[in-house]
């Protein structure tokens, strides 16, 4: 490794390391430093701006076409056999899943990103060279949390990403971590799991004065939990509530709270909302920053989303996902009619698994509105002939770049 990489070794993930390699390698000339300012740039997109999708898009390019060149200038070539290879993080030959540890310690390169998942490497991470260096932590519901608890102990300086497996046991561990207050990101995620009022409010009161991105999934809230949720204490840009069981009122109490006023990518998918609760989302007057709104699973048909369609006021909405939504049918001929300037806006849209059918994409795309969609998602949908012919003679197309 040359002169100009060495900074990476000890700390692979930090955006000032990479942005003033970024500019070095830029000054050569090297196709390099334009995917590492790319990756990192793309992290303050959001799905639905132009920048997100043709930056994700140049920078895929670069990394099929450069990815081997750099982990050869990494001194990264991987010894067989191997489970995986070293993945990209920030455009950074630096990610690995605990399985491979016995390889990366033999890697002569910078590891930022460490997926642990409790294999056969699992016994090595807390021994791992170069650990102050991690930036992020993924850690698996199938990992020792003996194992997790001694890798996410003390010696942490470079974390600000980490998802762990909800319990107990987690929650006691974020109160008593010296990184916490570091944390820009922070995912809890478990399988239907009941957390309690008085646990909410202890993960609440953490110190997190960096965080923007807060990532509950499958975990059970209720009302009492949306109720704590509207008085979040963070200034979040991304806030995910996923199988929250939230309900219609916790919906609506939480479209009414302040705390999504600097939201602009809110994930409220596997919540039952009914038309009430659609309604109060399209109409919340704290959501005018929101760029991306995931939905799925939310509603059971077109006529729950009547409402949301027809009252939908969210000036910075660029992206929406319906998936599994129960649009069927000619159901989704109120849906075409309506017309409103955020329909006109979008330029994502996921309708994916609707089992819509030929009469159900006949209907949609009898709409005016859709006009500046570039990704439409319409897999899963039980689509054949007439359904498809329809679609080729509608606007829906006129601006699509990528369609499922």
């Amino acid at each position: 490794m040359d002169s100009l990489l060495a900074p990476l070794l000890d700390h692979p993930g930090d955006p000032a390391v990479l942005r003033v390699l970024s500019d070095a390698l830029l000054e050569q000339g090297d196709p390099w430093g334009e995917a590492i300012r790319l990756a990192l740039d793309l992290e303050t997109t959001f799905p639905g701006e132009d920048a997100h999708r043709l930056g994700h898009r140049r920078l895929e390019r670069l990394q099929a076409r450069y990815g081997p060149a750099w982990r050869a200038r990494l001194r990264m070539p991987l010894p067989q056999p191997m489970r995986a290879p070293v993945s990209l993080f920030r455009a950074i030959p630096s990610r690995v899943n605990s399985s491979d540890l016995q390889v990366a310690q033999l890697l002569d390169g910078p590891v930022a990103w460490l997926d642990y998942t409790g294999d056969a490497g699992a016994p090595l991470v807390t021994t791992f060279p170069r650990r102050a260096g991690l930036a992020r932590i993924e850690v698996s519901q199938y990992a020792n949390a003996a194992t997790a608890r001694r890798l996410l102990g003390p010696g942490l300086p470079s974390l600000t990403s980490l998802s762990l497996p909800w319990s107990v046991e987690t929650l006691q561990l974020l109160e008593e971590a010296d990184w916490t207050p570091q944390l820009e990101r922070l995912r809890l995620y478990g399988n239907e799991t009941p957390v309690t009022p008085p646990q909410l409010d202890r993960l609440l009161k953490l110190p997190l004065p960096k965080l923007r991105t807060f990532e509950l999934e499958g975990l059970e809230l209720g009302l009492p939990g949306a109720e704590r949720l509207a008085a979040l204490p963070w200034m979040l840009d991304r806030l995910t509530l996923a199988a929250a069981n939230l309900g219609v009122k916790g919906t609506v109490l939480l479209a009414g709270s302040k705390v999504l006023s600097t939201v602009k990518a809110l994930n409220l998918a596997r919540n039952a909302m009914g038309p009430t609760g659609a309604a109060a989302l399209a109409t919340s007057p704290y959501l005018k920053q929101l760029v991306c709104l995931d939905l799925t699973s939310t509603a059971s048909g077109a006529k729950a989303l009547v409402p949301f369609f027809e009252a939908l006021a969210l000036p910075r909405l660029k992206a929406l996902g319906l998936t599994s939504c129960g649009l069927k049918g000619k159901a989704l001929e109120p849906l075409a009619a309506v017309k409103t300037k955020t329909l006109a806006q979008l330029t994502e849209l996921d309708l994916a698994h609707n089992l819509m059918g030929d009469d159900g994409l006949t209907a949609l795309s009898k709409t005016t509105a859709l006009t500046g969609v570039r990704l439409l998602q319409l897999d899963g949908n039980a689509l054949k002939g007439p359904g498809l012919a329809a679609l080729g003679r509608s606007v829906l197309l006129a601006k699509v770049e990528d369609l499922s």
